[in-house]
Parts: C-alpha cells; sequence; structure tokens
C-alpha cells in the first residue's frame, strides 16, 4: 500500500497498477487497510529478498514506469527513457529521439557511434590479440612490459646465479675466517616473511631518509622509487 504526497491511498499489487482504496489513516500516512496487514520493521528486515524486489506498474498497458523500495517504508518511481521496438531491433531515448542499432560489439550504437553501455556478452575470437598488436595505445606499452618482464628473468637468474656462485666459493674457502658466522647471517632473510622485506626495503630506499641514500651514498637524493629506470634496478637488486 502507498500513501501519495497528495494524502491519497493508493493500492500498490506486485504486477498490477497503482489504484485508489479506502484506508485507516495515523498522521497523515496509512496504517490500515481491510483485507491486508502491516509489517513491523523486523519483519521487513527478515524479507528483505522480497521487498528489494518488489515492482509496481503506475498504470495498465505499456509500462511507463514503477515503484520500488529499498526499506519497505519509501517508495521511489522508477522511469525509463528508453523504448525497444523487437520488430526493428531498434531501441530509441525517448528524451533526445535518438535511435540505437546492434551495433555488433555486444552493445546498443548510435549512427555516430556512441554506444549505451554496459551491452551483452559476444564471441570475438581472435579480435582482442588483434588489436593488441594494431592498436599503438596497445601495442606500445604491451612490447615494453613483455620486453622489460624478459629482461628481468633474465637479469633476475643471471646475476642470483653469479653472486650465489661467488658467495659459495667464498664461503667454501677453509683458510676463510668465521666461516660459519657468515654463513648464518647468509641464511636468516629466509626466516624472514616477504612483506616484511620488502617494507624495509622500502623504507632503505627512500629518496629522502632511505638508508642507502643518506648513510651509504652520504646523503645523496636518488629516487630509487620513483625513477621508471632506477625502480627496476631496485626491484633487481631487492630480488637478489
Amino acid at each position: 500500500m502507498v500513501t501519495g504526497a497528495d494524502g491519497t491511498f493508493i493500492e500498490a499489487a506486485a504486477a498490477e497498477p497503482l489504484a485508489p482504496v479506502d484506508a485507516t489513516f495515523s498522521n497523515g500516512q496509512a496504517v490500515a487497510v481491510d483485507g491486508y496487514s502491516s509489517l513491523k520493521f523486523a519483519d521487513i528486515l527478515g524479507r528483505q529478498d522480497e521487498v528489494f524486489a518488489l515492482s509496481v506498474p503506475l498504470s495498465d498497458g505499456e509500462v511507463v514506469g514503477s515503484l520500488r523500495t529499498l526499506d519497505g517504508r519509501t517508495a521511489y518511481e522508477y522511469t525509463s527513457n528508453l523504448s525497444y521496438v523487437p520488430s526493428t531491433g531498434i531501441l530509441t531515448d525517448t528524451t533526445t529521439g535518438q535511435a540505437y542499432h546492434d551495433g555488433g560489439q555486444g552493445a546498443f550504437a548510435a549512427e555516430d557511434g556512441t554506444e549505451i553501455l554496459p551491452g551483452w556478452q559476444v564471441n570475438v575470437g581472435l579480435d582482442n590479440f588483434v588489436r593488441a598488436v594494431s592498436e599503438p595505445s596497445i601495442r606500445g606499452p604491451l612490447v615494453y612490459v613483455t620486453a622489460w618482464t624478459i629482461a628481468f628473468a633474465v637479469l633476475s637468474v643471471g646475476l642470483t646465479f653469479a653472486m650465489g656462485l661467488l658467495m659459495a666459493l667464498i664461503f667454501n674457502d677453509p683458510t676463510m675466517r668465521g666461516r660459519t658466522a657468515y654463513r648464518i647471517v647468509m641464511v636468516l632473510p629466509y626466516a624472514f616473511p616477504a612483506f616484511l622485506g620488502a617494507m624495509v626495503w622500502s623504507g632503505m630506499l627512500s629518496q629522502s631518509f632511505g638508508f642507502i641514500n643518506q648513510v651509504l651514498l652520504g646523503g645523496a637524493s636518488i629516487p630509487w622509487l620513483t625513477d621508471p629506470i632506477l625502480a627496476k634496478v631496485a626491484v633487481l637488486l631487492v630480488n637478489l
């Protein structure tokens, strides 16, 4: 049941148009009507799915809009500004008169290319892969990211292998003193969670107050984490 803005009481049954009925009013709001019972707020909360799904047409015949509610207390008028004719397959904006048709790309499109989104799923085959190598806006970043991914893999493996081999030869030298202590120190990083290691390195590489710039490089201001090239160097350094 709906109490109109003018104080009238209207029966609002699901899937049926609005119709005036007699009701009992309290403080300008309908509180009871014969054959129906009012739900308490707790009852509304327990039947939210039904409340959200309730849609009452405003009139008979062509649907010009509907009433819906989100809380069971206040209703809002929902109207559509689009009209679809199945026989022609044309969707028309009733406010501007603009006509849209199936553009073949999963959306209704106007003659000027304007689309109504979201659309629907269509099978595009290999078109996305073709776009990836034919459109400059996609091809450039794709080639750049792919090249860096390959470079990172090669450099990371190569540097790690070289450094690991060097450290193994050094620590395996029987004439080296304190080999056991050095080996323990080298194993300690494995006991630290990766995210803690990332946080520590992020602080050490800070341009303004990082340990590497301020202590090791004598107060330098090197943008390890913001410069495109140096950021890659930093990633390889941390990984190593």
